[in-house]
């Protein structure tokens, strides 16, 4: 009998540390990283940031994540850590794929659920996707975000204050 609970224990306890929503991207972690150490993470793999990049954003482009290539990903900083990660995905036809190993992956975690507008809260970090509307002809991109939610509060807080 105790050998059966603890097993129980065990499964639930797995269940439950796998499914909390992914912080590290490309060996870069939320919360955790800080600039110089994103900057030479992706050196490492080969990327180098964008010319357009600054010192709260790191831009890359041609970036393969998940699947997807020729991605761009937006690393932002507040107080010298990784609090936002954006994937910009110009692979349209792939957003039902991706939405649902999303989905599959994080559904204990659903706040939001338009088809391409839904967010992922695990009180830790937050996940969104949606579909912007580049023109009137139907032409769009897929953004996917991961979030710090407490640095986010933080600087949203810090922004509310400067009001």
């Amino acid at each position: 009998m105790k050998k059966l609970l603890f097993t129980l224990f065990l499964s639930l306890l797995t269940l439950t540390m796998s499914a909390q929503i992914q912080r590290t991207f490309l060996g870069c972690t939320l919360g955790v990283s800080t600039p110089a150490q994103v900057k030479a993470n992706m050196a490492q793999k080969g990327y180098r940031p964008s010319d357009t990049s600054n010192k709260g954003c790191y831009i890359y482009d041609n970036i393969n994540f998940a699947g997807f290539s020729n991605t761009q990903a937006f690393f932002y900083f507040y107080k010298n850590k990784l609090y936002l990660v954006s994937f910009i995905l110009d692979h349209s036809f792939l957003g039902d794929s991706l939405r649902e190993r999303l989905l599959e992956k994080y559904s204990s975690y659903v706040c939001k659920s338009d088809y391409y507008d839904f967010v992922l809260n695990d009180n830790k970090t937050t996940n969104t996707l949606k579909r912007i509307f580049l023109n009137e002809t139907g032409l769009y991109m897929l953004t996917l975000m991961y979030m710090d939610d407490k640095l986010l509060d933080e600087k949203e807080k810090s922004n509310s204050d400067e009001l």
